[in-house]
């Protein structure tokens, strides 16, 4: 129970990691499957995985995680 609570409460940094290593791996295995398939060197699988994990994990224009009101601001 706790940590279930821990982990899916309000802990967004956990959120946000284990999201970004999920994206990392579907899109490493998606890439390596495509390489695969298309004949493409083997290196597509890493470089989709990191970038779709950088880019999910970061999240330079805010739109998959967005920001909170802290408390006691108010958006004026």
């Amino acid at each position: 129970m706790i940590g279930r609570v821990f982990l899916w409460g309000e802990n967004w940094a956990m959120k946000r990691l284990i999201s970004a290593a999920l994206w990392f791996y579907a899109f490493w295995y998606l890439g390596s499957t495509a390489s695969l398939a298309i004949g493409v060197p083997d290196l597509l699988g890493p470089v989709l995985g990191l970038s779709a994990g950088l880019i999910v994990g970061i999240d330079p224009r805010h739109v998959i995680w967005r920001r909170t009101a802290r408390a006691g601001w108010s958006a004026a």
